[in-house]
């Protein structure tokens, strides 16, 4: 039970977190209506700042995703790799072969 209360807790704290950020941004983007200039190679078109600030939130957290994503596979990989290594070591015909 300390670790399900453990593993509920991180994840409440993560979610508070997350809707703090998204908040913060929203309060951001709202208070920052006005329109600015986005130049992009030889064009030049005026954007909302609330536009500006929510894509570039998007793309962050797209980036993040991406990256723990990957993160999260390859700790997937390593684990299962381990498993093998741990099985091998236990069968008792493993210590007359070695790799």
């Amino acid at each position: 039970h300390r670790v399900q209360n453990y593993i509920l807790g991180a994840m409440m704290r993560q979610t508070v977190l997350a809707v703090l950020v998204c908040l913060t941004v929203v309060v951001l983007a709202l208070q920052n209506t006005i329109s600015i200039p986005l130049h992009l190679l030889n064009t030049s078109r005026n954007v909302s700042l609330t536009f500006i600030i929510a894509f570039a939130f998007t793309a962050g957290c797209f980036t993040v995703f991406i990256l723990l994503n990957n993160q999260k596979s390859t700790d997937k990989t390593r684990i299962k790799e381990l498993k093998r290594k741990i099985v091998f070591l236990e069968t008792p015909d493993s210590y007359n072969k070695q790799d």
